[in-house]
């Protein structure tokens, strides 16, 4: 297994690609304890590598709003706050989801459990389907 040195400036790219072989290699259980800390104080630093470098370019990231009276183009700063919003509200949504299907499920099993009381003993008393 190659280790990247802490100094090396990677790509992104790079970066996530060497973060996905330590968290495999983690996962794998096959390295001893120490090798296993080293590869997680790696991967640290190469998570927060990344993520500088996401806040990087999340910072670079220009909408263009038109053109001004000498036809260059006029950009604003991203606005990560609609993303943001946009991510919360999915999860939102995924958690009434869960929660629909949880009270579906309880619902059907309250009412199989209703549809299994009533074949023990119909209406006249008598036990069976009718």
């Amino acid at each position: 297994m190659v280790m990247a040195k802490p100094e090396a400036k990677l790509t992104f790219e790079q970066a996530l690609e060497r973060l996905g072989q330590i968290v495999h290699s983690l996962e794998e259980g096959q390295t001893g304890l120490e090798e296993s800390l080293a590869s997680y104080e790696e991967g640290v630093g190469l998570l927060k590598q990344c993520h500088a470098l996401l806040e990087s370019a999340e910072k670079k990231i220009r909408l263009l709003s038109g053109l001004d009276a000498e036809g260059r183009p006029v950009v604003e700063p991203f606005d990560a706050t609609a993303s943001l919003d946009r991510e919360q509200t999915s999860k939102a949504v995924e958690e009434e989801g869960e929660a629909t299907r949880r009270g579906r499920r309880r619902r059907a099993a309250v009412e199989a459990k209703d549809d299994t009381d009533d074949t023990k003993q119909g209406s006249d008393g008598v036990r069976g389907l009718f």
